[in-house]
């Protein structure tokens, strides 16, 4: 994943194996999710099961300009992507990535969670 900006390039991550399922051979969209500070972009790369989507993060600092790999961080466990569920997109609520994900373990319920982001270690932080 290479990001440009003006006429500077930068590698932000290497993704390798990916597939990407869409119905033209267009340029790849991102959501984009603004926050004060940044605008979020996920990069969804495949359709995954009954569970919804497996994203990859990536911020741009609004001031700067820098490009950043985001990860998630619940608990002990970080990830590269985030997982929601199909009907709902993450999206930016009083600073907080919300994001709704299918709860596996249950008869089809959804699990919400809240995610504060730490500039330092360029994550977003599960409460």
């Amino acid at each position: 994943m290479i990001c440009k900006h003006n006429e500077d390039e930068k590698e932000l991550k290497e993704l390798q194996d990916i597939v990407f399922i869409q119905p033209s051979d267009q340029p790849i969209s991102f959501e984009k999710i603004s926050f004060e500070a940044m605008d979020v972009f996920l990069l969804t790369p495949e359709y995954t099961s009954s569970r919804g989507y497996n994203s990859y993060a990536f911020g741009i600092d609004k001031k700067s300009g820098e490009a950043f790999v985001i990860t998630f961080k619940n608990a002990e466990k970080v990830q590269d992507t985030i997982n929601y569920e199909k009907v709902s997109t993450p999206a930016n609520k009083n600073e907080k990535l919300v994001v709704t994900t299918k709860n596996t373990e249950g008869q089809g319920d959804t699990l919400t969670t809240e995610y504060t982001f730490n500039k330092d270690s360029k994550q977003f932080v599960a409460e």
